[in-house]
């Protein structure tokens, strides 16, 4: 990889010219990073007198694209073409820019090349490239927050943080404890509920965990309805109260107390997740600067655990 007439340059990258047997070898990036390891090795041999290794190059496949929706490939011998060319393709960019920026190189192309592409010009089209307006979702958001929150404070009328009364543990036989999930689901045993009884896992994570401690677990349902109520309330960390909220919604439906009207608590998180505190909520202010306060870290930046 020595440069002709000049013994102390090397020449690599996927822009090198380079002949091998006689022949060009692959302007890719495979030969750029496959050229770096030999010439580093060359290097340090110049430095240390040590001996020199010839360049021999191992190629996985390749891969030609056209615009954003034709693509040929050959991998490991597979070929490929369309869709899924185009798809190996993006999966071997990102694979490449992990190695060289991290967390925060891949998420910047995952959006650009999906959530912020023009005119359709991705394999999926502009199906998930296509924007709302946040502030469609306020409503929706204050109202979900608004049932926890009620829902929290019922349960601390009812006593539900008095440790002399445990209404989340209740032993209808003698196989252990099954969850409660509260008024709400006692009020409506009526509805048919989408299980029967709880899964056998779930029985046994009761019997385990829960029913040792059961006030602990029983204050901690009562805190984290009322703490998810106001955070979607005040649009504050919306993403982690959503997630919340589709977390106490699984336990409520495990625990083979809650019918299917608890699903829309799940559903209608799941739409909250896409930044509906950022109209009229604390997270347009607030995430704003944890994330300029978070990539200034030394951590963020040895890592690349950040959005840019």
């Amino acid at each position: 990889m020595q440069a002709v007439g000049k013994e102390n340059i090397y020449i690599i990258g996927d822009l090198a010219y380079y002949e091998l047997d006689g022949k060009p070898i692959p302007q890719i990036v495979e030969t750029a990073l496959q050229s770096a390891e030999t010439v580093v090795h060359n290097i340090v041999a110049d430095i240390k007198g040590g001996e020199k290794q010839p360049f021999k190059p191992k190629y996985h496949g390749f891969m030609v694209s056209i615009g954003s929706r034709y693509a040929v490939a050959e991998l490991m011998g597979v070929s490929l073409t369309g869709f899924l060319a185009m798809a190996m393709k993006h999966l071997v960019n990102m694979h490449y820019l992990f190695g060289v920026a991290g967390f925060n190189a891949v998420l910047s192309y995952i959006y650009h090349e999906f959530f912020e592409i023009k005119n359709n010009r991705s394999i999926l089209g502009g199906h998930i490239a296509a924007h709302i307006p946040i502030f469609w979702l306020v409503l929706l958001r204050i109202y979900v927050g608004a049932l926890w929150l009620i829902e929290g404070i019922n349960k601390i009328q009812q006593g539900w943080l008095d440790p002399t009364k445990i209404f989340i543990i209740t032993t209808s036989d003698v196989s252990g404890a099954t969850a409660k999930a509260g008024e709400a689901a006692t009020a409506a045993q009526t509805l048919q509920p989408l299980l029967k009884e709880p899964p056998a896992f779930y029985k046994w994570f009761i019997d385990t965990f829960v029913a040792p401690h059961a006030f602990l677990f029983q204050a901690m349902v009562v805190l984290a309805e009322v703490a998810i109520g106001l955070a979607l309330i005040a649009g504050l960390f919306t993403v982690l109260a959503s997630a919340g909220s589709i977390f106490l919604a699984l336990n409520f439906i495990l625990s083979a107390m809650a019918d299917k009207s608890i699903l829309w608590y799940i559903f209608a998180a799941i739409a909250l997740m896409g930044g509906a505190g950022r109209a009229f909520g604390l997270d347009y202010y607030v995430i704003p600067w944890i994330k300029n306060w978070w990539k200034k870290t030394s951590f963020a930046r040895k890592t690349y655990l950040y959005i840019s």
